[in-house]
């Protein structure tokens, strides 16, 4: 996808998302939060399992890439200044 869409989408997703994640009550806040946990856990623990060496690297990378997928969503989506 070229820059220019990619950055277009980014703008055209973020004002249709503004308004309704203001207006979220904390719990559903919690419950987003408590899903990336369970999600980096439970894929972080799968891939140490799978793995036939190194498992911690493995669960490492798993994590990584979690971690990395939630900077970037709360950079493209809008949040409440608290978050």
């Amino acid at each position: 996808m070229p820059a220019i869409a990619r950055s277009v989408l980014a703008v055209f997703l973020g004002a249709i998302v503004a308004g309704p994640i203001q207006t979220l009550p904390l719990g559903a806040f919690l419950m987003v939060l408590l899903a990336w946990a369970l999600g980096t856990f439970a894929g972080s623990f799968v891939a140490a399992r799978v793995a036939c060496c190194a498992p911690i690297v493995h669960g490492m990378i798993i994590s990584l890439l979690f971690l990395v997928a939630g900077i970037v969503n709360m950079l493209m989506i809008p949040h409440p200044v608290w978050m």
